[in-house]
């Protein structure tokens, strides 16, 4: 029903009783207009690892999707990169191995809601990821314990290489339970000295 509303550009679905974002994508995917989607305060708990539960057109149309007050538990950074071959490398290493010709997959999205989840995990390199200019990321309000490098790339990776990709990125990590921050974390992350860190954050 919703597929006669194409030049639909905005669509809040926020305060439902959602709960497979794979198939809310499904459904969405004919509404080639689209570019705003709220689906906070849902019972989404569909933990996003899978690469193929995200529709490539929409994907590249959206530039905001708000997935606040959810109830997703883990993120991969794979969902986020699309690689041009005849298989989407599963494993984290092969993944790793073909970033250098991996694209963004929301090449559009400047604003990402994760708050208020319950991730535990957060990598902090994949706001650099989003080629827009402006890319407001909020990722507060989550039970995070540690930060991770997924795929132990640094910050001057090639992948994260825009010439505003540090001067335009708004990150959100408020009230996170963290206790301390590991600095063999940041080292992994490619921060060696203070020129590294101020650059970094």
């Amino acid at each position: 029903q919703i597929c006669r509303f194409v030049n639909l550009f905005n669509l809040e679905m926020n305060h439902n009783k959602l709960t497979s974002l794979e198939q809310v994508l499904v459904n969405l995917k004919c509404l080639s207009e689209l570019i705003d989607l709220d689906l906070s305060y849902n019972k989404i708990s569909t933990n996003l690892t899978n690469p193929d539960d995200f529709d490539d057109r929409l994907c590249q149309q959206l530039e905001e999707l708000d997935l606040g007050y959810n109830e997703i538990e883990h993120l991969d950074p794979r969902i986020f990169f699309r690689i041009d071959s005849a298989q989407q490398p599963n494993a984290s290493s092969q993944f790793a191995a073909n970033l250098n010709r991996a694209t963004n997959r929301f090449p559009n999205l400047n604003y990402l809601n994760l708050n208020g989840n319950k991730f535990k995990q957060f990598d902090l390199l994949l706001p650099l990821a989003f080629p827009s200019q402006e890319f407001y990321f909020d990722f507060s309000n989550n039970p995070v314990e540690k930060f991770v490098n997924t795929f132990r790339l640094t910050f001057k990776n090639s992948l994260f290489r825009f010439d505003f990709a540090f001067s335009n990125r708004t990150v959100y990590a408020r009230n996170f339970p963290i206790a301390k921050l590991d600095d063999a974390t940041f080292i992994s992350y490619g921060v060696q000295d203070r020129n590294d860190l101020e650059l970094f954050l």
